[in-house]
């Protein structure tokens, strides 16, 4: 044994294991690694205190209640809806009209024809409506929620608000328009 191995011996307790020509001592783990270790044990019992017997907020529940704010959000909107007068501004924008006529080639074009004539769907372009009595906020509801003994789908949840408001601009320009072979008028006739 040299004088190193009996220094050892003094310092740290010899667990008296030999194998190989390896010594086993009792070393302690360094301060910082003992801190960390007893910093992580009191935030596991911190953090199981708050989440279990206090019900602290997880990510399922910060998500359930921003999406009940989000849907509280819709339904204001959908039960308000824009008003005559916010639509109207939309009338003399012709960026706005230009947005709604590609939504319309997009989405209303197989059931109204391209120019509003009617197909499937009823004629846009005449003084007679079925649902409503033709002003803007009439046609937004029923863009908006559809009409569902007639086959019209619901595009209020598939477009969003601008797409939406600008769709409408669109379709009450075309009133008035005369297109070549427009279906018969159906509904009323309003003056």
């Amino acid at each position: 044994m040299s004088k190193n191995d009996s220094k050892k011996d003094n310092e740290f307790d010899n667990l008296s294991h030999e194998y190989d020509g390896i010594r086993e001592y009792d070393y302690p783990a360094p301060n910082w690694w003992q801190i960390i270790f007893y910093v992580s044990i009191i935030w596991g019992i911190g953090y199981w205190v708050y989440y279990t017997l206090y019900d602290g907020e997880t990510l399922r529940h910060r998500l359930d209640r921003e999406l009940v704010t989000i849907q509280r959000e819709k339904m204001k909107e959908a039960s308000n809806g824009p008003s005559e007068s916010d639509m109207s501004a939309l009338l003399s924008n012709p960026a706005a009209i230009a947005s709604g006529k590609e939504v319309f080639t997009g989405k209303c074009l197989s059931c109204h024809g391209d120019h509003g004539q009617g197909l499937i769907g009823p004629n846009l372009t005449d003084n007679f409506w079925i649902h409503g009595k033709g002003t803007l906020t009439d046609i937004y509801t029923v863009v908006d929620k559809g009409v569902a003994d007639k086959g019209m789908p619901p595009w209020g949840p598939i477009l969003s608000a601008a797409e939406l408001k600008n769709v409408v601009a669109f379709v009450k320009s075309l009133q008035g328009t005369h297109p070549a072979n427009p279906k018969a008028p159906q509904g009323e006739e309003i003056k």
